[in-house]
C-alpha cells in the first residue's frame, strides 16, 4: 500500500486534463482589458470573468492552475528561508480555500464535490508536509526540538480539519446523490486515516457500496494496484457481495503484478490456502517480493 496515499490524486488525471483544456480554450490574452474586467491567472494570462461565471468546470480549472503552483512550494533551506516558505504556503492555502469555496457558489454538485475534495486534500497535504519537513537546525539542539514542536502544532489542526471536511463530503454526497471520483477520493482518504468514519457512513448509506465497488473495478481495470487490493478484500470479507475467494485470489494476483508491495496479500492467501492451494514456497516467494519492495 506504499502508493495508496497518492491514489486519489492520480484518479483525477482525466478530469483535470479536460478542465485545464477548457481553461486554456477560454484565454483571451495576451492583451489585458481594463482591471475591473479581468481575472489574472498565475501564468499571467487573462480571462474575462463572464467566461467562467456560469461555467463551474472552467472556474474550477482556473483555481486548479493556482493550486498546482502552490503545490510546488516545498519547505526547505535555512531557518529564515524555511519560515518564509512556510508563511507563504499557509497564507496561500487560506486564499485557495476561499477561491475553491467560490466554485461551490455555482450550485453545480459535480464541481462543488470537486472543490470540497480539493480543499480537504490541500489541508491534508499541508499537514503531512509539516510532519515530515526537514528541520533547519542542528540535531538535538533546543531550536531543533522547538521548531519540530511548532510544526507539529500547526499540522495537527490542519489534519483534523481535513478529515472533518472529507467526512462532510461523504455525507453531503449521499444526501445529494453525488457519486464521482471526487467522492471516491474522499472515501479512500478516510479509509486510510479514519476508517471508523467510513464504517459509519456505509452503515447509514448502504446503497453507496455499489458506487465504491464500481469505482474500485474501474480503477483496477485502469491498472491501479491499491484499488485491486481493496476490491479483493471486499470479495474476501463477503459483506458487500457474496464471498468469492477465487475472485479474491485473481484480484490480489493482479495487484501483485501491478505493484510489488501488494504481493503481501497474495502471499497470505498461499500461506493459508484461501482461494488457492496452500503453497508455503510460493507464499515465501511473494512475501520476499513484497519485503524487497518496502
Amino acid at each position: 500500500m506504499t502508493g495508496s496515499a497518492t491514489t486519489a490524486r492520480r484518479s483525477m488525471t482525466v478530469v483535470m486534463a479536460v478542465v485545464l483544456a477548457a481553461a486554456t480554450a477560454c484565454s483571451i490574452g495576451p492583451d489585458p482589458v481594463e482591471d475591473e474586467q479581468i481575472t489574472a491567472t498565475p501564468d499571467g494570462e487573462y480571462f474575462e470573468p463572464q467566461l467562467w461565471d456560469d461555467d463551474p468546470a472552467v472556474h474550477f480549472a482556473l483555481v486548479e492552475e493556482e493550486f498546482l503552483e502552490w503545490d510546488t512550494l516545498i519547505l526547505e533551506g535555512d531557518a529564515q528561508t524555511h519560515r518564509e516558505i512556510l508563511d507563504e504556503k499557509l497564507d496561500w492555502l487560506d486564499e485557495l480555500i476561499a477561491e475553491y469555496e467560490q466554485v461551490t457558489d455555482h450550485g453545480d454538485n459535480e464541481w462543488t464535490s470537486a472543490a470540497f475534495y480539493r480543499i480537504a486534500d490541500m489541508l491534508q497535504r499541508t499537514a503531512q508536509e509539516l510532519y515530515v519537513a526537514p528541520i533547519p537546525y542542528d540535531d538535538d539542539s533546543d531550536e531543533y526540538w522547538d521548531y519540530e514542536d511548532e510544526l507539529d502544532e500547526l499540522a495537527a489542526p490542519l489534519e483534523r480539519e481535513a478529515l472533518e471536511r472529507f467526512a462532510d463530503q461523504l455525507w453531503w454526497s449521499a444526501d445529494n446523490d453525488v457519486q464521482n471520483q471526487w467522492v471516491a477520493g474522499a472515501y479512500e482518504q478516510l479509509l486510510l486515516f479514519a476508517p471508523i468514519i467510513v464504517d459509519e457512513w456505509i452503515e447509514e448509506f448502504p446503497q453507496m457500496t455499489e458506487f465504491i465497488i464500481a469505482h474500485y473495478e474501474e480503477m483496477c481495470d485502469e491498472g491501479f494496484a491499491w484499488e485491486c487490493g481493496e476490491l479483493a478484500q471486499i470479495y474476501r470479507e463477503g459483506e458487500w457481495v457474496s464471498q468469492d475467494l477465487g475472485v479474491t485470489a485473481e484480484l490480489f494476483e493482479r495487484a501483485c503484478e501491478l505493484e510489488a508491495a501488494e504481493c503481501v496479500n497474495l502471499a497470505a492467501l498461499y500461506a493459508y490456502g484461501e482461494g488457492v492451494d496452500e503453497d508455503q514456497e510460493l507464499a515465501a516467494e511473494f512475501f520476499e517480493i513484497a519485503c524487497d519492495a518496502g
